[in-house]
């Protein structure tokens, strides 16, 4: 008992940081374990239809996990115009979006931003552009406000537990630099001190850019370099400040411990949130839609499941959802030759009159 006391405060600084990262991980380890593993996932087979609540706005934000982007705004903008309720005209670079009478019904966030792009009857046409950004805005608001009101029960964020996590990883990194201060030499203790310290709180924002660049569909080589540079740089950085500072390999681990506890801490904030049980059911079909949407010929495997017939309708009636789903080219390519015969279909017969 005394020889393992004698131990620990001989190296008091490696005793303290290693103590410091146990905290976080196993904190962050446990956490996850009880509340941030996602259900499991259902079997995924080729579906033909979106969910019917679902908008393809509604389903981009869901499929993103509960994050708004512009594109959601467009498959709702694509939508509205496959319902009948507006004309959609680019000319000279402008996108214009005239009003239509009738249409199909609208679900509660396509009706919201449609009233904010016609608010009055008078109103009969938009354009999309800087002039009319109150409208416009409001629009997009609207739409993000519905969308979070109607889906955020699909997820958990489990954020008051990562809180606590974030206060832990705190303390180790103050136990780290107590550890460098309680035991290293003065000639080369402040060294240490600042090369640990200063990357700290770089590092912990940037590892928010990297995972998310991870986690992305998109934007990840962007993400990852702003990681990458305002964090890893910084961190290596430090760790080579201090190398060249202290006498041994072993008087790097307080260093280490210390940027390890603070990527962890910002990498667990992505992996705490999670899928309700309705939310798993949620994207368990959305994915099955995907698998649909993106495969561009008829395989063997999606012919066992009795797709519907192509046609021009469907093409259109599916392309707001494609959109969502990113797979807009793959749809597009599945219909390329039904398109064209039914764009050749009106020349051929007049050319035959």
């Amino acid at each position: 008992y005394l020889r393992a006391v004698y131990l620990f405060f001989d190296n008091i600084a490696i005793s303290l940081s290693v103590i410091g990262f146990a905290l976080v991980f196993f904190y962050f380890l446990y956490q996850w374990l009880r509340y941030g593993r996602d259900p499991a996932k259902g079997t995924i087979i080729p579906l033909f239809a979106a969910p019917p609540e679902m908008s393809a706005a509604a389903m981009r934000y869901v499929d993103r996990h509960n994050s708004y982007d512009n594109k959601t705004f467009t498959a709702a903008i694509v939508e509205l115009a496959v319902k009948g309720h507006v004309t959609i005209k680019e000319e000279g670079g402008v996108t214009t979006l005239q009003r239509r009478d009738g249409g199909k019904p609208l679900k509660n966030e396509e009706e919201a931003i449609k009233r904010h792009f016609f608010p009055k009857e008078k109103h009969r046409a938009i354009e999309l552009k800087r002039e009319n950004h109150i409208r416009v805005g409001g629009a997009n608001t609207a739409l993000k406000e519905r969308l979070q009101r109607a889906y955020d029960g699909y997820f958990r964020d489990n954020y008051g537990k990562w809180w606590l996590g974030l206060l832990f990883t705190f303390i180790a990194a103050v136990f780290c630099l107590a550890g460098i201060v309680l035991q290293f030499p003065s000639r080369y203790a402040t060294d240490a001190f600042i090369g640990t310290l200063l990357p700290i709180l770089p590092l912990l924002l940037a590892s928010f850019a990297l995972n998310n660049g991870f986690t992305s569909r998109e934007g990840k080589g962007f993400l990852i370099g702003v990681g990458v540079l305002f964090g890893i740089l910084p961190a290596a950085l430090g760790l080579w400040y201090v190398w060249i500072s202290v006498d041994g390999y072993l008087e790097l681990i307080p260093t280490i411990c210390a940027f390890a506890s603070t990527m962890l801490c910002a990498f667990y904030l992505e992996w705490m949130q999670a899928p309700t049980k309705e939310g798993r059911k949620a994207l368990d079909h959305i994915e099955g839609l995907r698998v649909y949407l993106s495969t561009a010929d008829e395989s063997a495997r999606l012919e066992a499941f009795n797709p519907p017939e192509k046609t021009p309708e469907l093409f259109e009636r599916m392309l707001p959802y494609a959109i969502a789903l990113d797979v807009e080219t793959s749809w597009a390519a599945k219909f390329r030759n039904v398109l064209a015969a039914a764009a050749l279909g009106p020349a051929t017969a007049a050319a035959t009159a």
